[in-house]
């Protein structure tokens, strides 16, 4: 009996002095000089570190170690050793989870019978209660001491963010097992590391002989954030230099082992780049030899290098490029065609990333669209978790006369510090609420973010401040950057997900013919109108092709200003869909199209867009669309094609709206175009006379035309009002003097009957 008692008095010691010894490791100020936790500051500049005999310079958690000692989160158990594998206790873990959130003071009511006030934990602990972090026992106890497993690491870690921070922790399996020291300060470390991962800096270099490998590189370069370089030549190719058919210049190239053409240009600071795509057109099967020249230019050892090519028919090489550079790590490349497949490459890749990204979310009202800044706190961290899964779209309604106020749908933990909002400020309220003040209120609050340079005003306006609710979408992407491309009113102009540049608006010829056709057209084109839309239902393909070549002719405009639409029909054009579309090409005479529309669904539609997929590969056809398509006809269709359509042309005006089907083709990565925007077929007066839109017109000093035509441009659907008369195109593409406002816009977006003015 007494040796029982003796061994369980030993044991008890031993465990009080184990407990005792793991509380000093993390928590307690160190006595001889070791680290005082409760003075360090997490803001400051890293403390010095010192080596510990227990933690080999080698060891899997060496570089954790020192993190978190260098940070003031977690000391050694004296000025020479850390224990490792000694457990964590949930004292301990709170605390440095409240250090490494900046030490937030908490106004909670804190009843745990072994928390008394004055402790080394005893704040931290308020703060993790508060945030529902870890949660006491049901006798009052809080646990102070008690180790804590895997099991719990992982559940307060997934409470706290939304980070893996444990995967592939050594021995970590999420068992009931005890978690180490050395495993804590692991976790630790892969948040602050995963919380800051970004995208790394990326160059796009490219050669473009003829212009086909440019708009592919501009798409590389808009998917990636990256700088374009483009490779050109010190001697420019000719095109006597790229007839294939003679001795030319390029084939003695390819042909010599030793040919380097010189390049004009070098790229400045190439070591900033993390990851190189190198784009070329394929010469006799392989890439041109001033590639060559540029890889030996540069040392790439050590960075990510993904090759694309452009041809009408060869596969893709880079097998020839890679011994250049055998230490960079080379991704599988690609050949394209065209720019339409270019995104889905790219996001496929294994891009390295950066140290840090810009902090940064999107917030959308309405055609309302502004930037704010995130905060740096574990709340904010967990903020961008949520709407790394997809934008979030929140119903918020008034309160208190200073904020607009919604649910998420979902509960993330609280950073809360007393503060005084701003106007524009975002907050986490109660962690399942977010609030977006318009004034002032002092409260002790979890600040997300705050909205860049808006007024109160502005805020006021668009919030509708002390009045109805507004519908906000939060997302990490700027609206319309993974969609359907942005229009730029400076330039006037779209990006279509084929990478070419269309105009916004344009003139449409349904009703033109003949002369009065050919008259039309140059007069829109010497008005600034850069987009002519036609068909070959229209019967006028030969007249806009000549008024396009006489205004070339005339110096008006070259070739590549202008953007020609044309479409084959259903029936008979679409059952033999090559001769069709070439026929269109004949009547055109304008060397290549800009953009083919299939007219209207047919039996035969996806036969004649695989047909007009082969002529985008020949070059002929640069982009391809739809007209009168809907929600269903495109569920269908598109899975059945290669090439997304990069527009999609429905009758819109303020009488039929598509407010449905608008978002829908948007989200698809599609541009919409409006036929019919000023309403048609014996409308059009009734439109142009609407008291709101004649009301709106007089405010702004313009037509009721002009009205109804910047309504469509600011919901993102670009227009061709048809006009033979040149007073009214010039008017009609007069856009750009004058903004409607967002009371203004819902003035006409109420205006919608669902009344469409044909049949199709």
């Amino acid at each position: 009996m007494k040796n029982r008692f003796l061994s369980l008095s030993m044991a008890v010691c031993m465990i009080c002095l184990l407990i005792l010894t793991s509380c000093s490791a993390a928590e307690v100020p160190a006595d001889n000089g070791g680290t005082n936790l409760d003075s360090t500051a997490l803001t400051s500049a890293a403390q010095p570190v010192e080596a510990f005999t227990d933690v080999p310079s080698d060891a899997w958690y060496a570089e954790a170690v020192q993190y978190c000692q260098g940070k003031g989160l977690m000391a050694g158990t004296s000025n020479t050793t850390f224990a490792p594998e000694a457990t964590l206790t949930r004292a301990m873990l709170v605390t440095i989870l409240w250090r490494q959130a900046e030490k937030p003071v908490v106004n909670y009511l804190m009843q745990f019978s072994d928390v008394p006030e004055g402790q080394w934990y005893s704040e931290a602990v308020r703060w993790a209660a508060s945030e529902t972090l870890v949660a006491g026992y049901g006798d009052g106890r809080f646990g102070t001491n008690d180790p804590i497993t895997q099991e719990q690491l992982d559940l307060i870690f997934q409470r706290y963010t939304d980070q893996p921070v444990t995967d592939g922790i050594p021995g970590f399996d999420g068992s009931s097992r005890h978690t180490t020291r050395a495993q804590a300060a692991t976790a630790v470390m892969n948040y602050a590391q995963l919380s800051r991962r970004g995208t790394g800096k990326v160059l796009v270099a490219y050669f473009s002989a003829t212009g086909n490998t440019r708009p592919v590189a501009e798409k590389v370069a808009e998917v990636t954030g990256g700088d374009l370089f483009e490779i050109v030549p010190a001697q420019p190719y000719t095109a006597a230099d790229l007839n294939y058919n003679t001795e030319c210049r390029a084939n003695a190239e390819q042909n010599d082992p030793g040919a380097r053409p010189a390049i004009a240009s070098t790229v400045e600071n190439m070591e900033q780049y993390d990851a190189v795509f190198i784009g070329y057109p394929i010469w006799w099967g392989r890439a041109p030899k001033i590639i060559h020249t540029f890889l030996e230019t540069y040392n790439l050892s050590g960075k990510t290098v993904a090759a694309f090519c452009t041809s009408g028919g060869s596969p893709h090489e880079d097998a020839t490029l890679r011994g250049y550079e055998p230490d960079a790590v080379w991704l599988e490349g690609r050949r394209f065609s065209g720019a339409s497949q270019v995104e889905d490459w790219v996001n496929g890749l294994d891009l390295p990333k950066a140290a840090e990204e810009e902090n940064k979310m999107y917030l959308q009202i309405g055609n309302t669209v502004w930037t704010a800044t995130l905060e740096d706190n574990p709340s904010a961290t967990a903020w961008k978790g949520l709407l790394a899964k997809g934008p979030l779209t929140v119903d918020m309604s008034d309160y208190g006369g200073f904020e607009k106020v919604g649910s998420i749908g979902t509960a993330l933990a609280q950073t809360n510090r007393q503060i005084t909002t701003r106007p524009g400020d975002i907050i986490l309220y109660q962690g399942s609420s977010v609030t977006i003040y318009y004034d002032q209120n002092t409260w002790n609050f979890t600040l997300l973010g705050h909205i860049d340079g808006v007024t109160e005003a502005e805020l006021r306006q668009v919030l509708q401040a002390g009045g109805g609710n507004v519908s906000v979408t939060f997302s990490l992407e700027r609206p319309g950057d993974s969609g359907a491309g942005v229009f730029n009113f400076e330039a006037r102009s779209v990006t279509l997900n084929s990478g070419y540049t269309m105009p916004i608006n344009g003139l449409g010829t349904y009703s033109l013919r003949g002369a009065t056709c050919v008259h039309s057209v140059k007069s829109a084109l010497q008005s600034g109108v850069r987009l002519i839309d036609t068909a070959s239902a229209y019967g006028n393909e030969e007249e806009v092709g000549r008024a396009i070549r006489e205004a070339i002719d005339e110096g008006v405009i070259k070739r590549e200003d202008v953007f020609i639409i044309t479409k084959i029909y259903p029936g008979s054009e679409m059952a033999d869909p090559e001769q069709s579309i070439q026929a269109c090409l004949d009547r055109l005479d304008i060397d290549y199209v800009d953009m083919m529309l299939l007219h209207h669904p047919d039996r035969n539609d996806v036969k004649a867009y695989r047909a007009m997929e082969k002529f985008v590969e020949d070059g002929t056809i640069r982009s391809l669309g739809l007209s009168n398509w809907y929600v269903e006809e495109l569920e269908s269709f598109l899975p059945q094609v290669t090439i997304t359509p990069a527009l999609v042309q429905n009758e819109i005006h303020p009488y039929y709206q598509e407010n449905d089907v608008i978002p829908y083709i948007q989200n698809l990565g599609i541009v919409v175009q409006g036929w019919y925007p000023l309403g048609g077929r014996g409308h059009r007066l009734e439109l142009l006379g609407d008291e709101v839109i004649s009301g709106i017109a007089k405010a702004h000093g313009v037509s009721s035309a002009q009205v109804i035509l910047r309504w469509n441009l600011q919901k993102g659907v670009a227009v061709i009002p048809g006009s033979s008369n040149p007073d009214h195109i010039k008017e009609n593409a007069e856009l750009y003097g004058f903004e409607l406002t967002n009371g203004e816009m819902a003035q006409i977006n109420a205006l919608d009957r669902n009344e469409k003015h044909d049949w199709y």
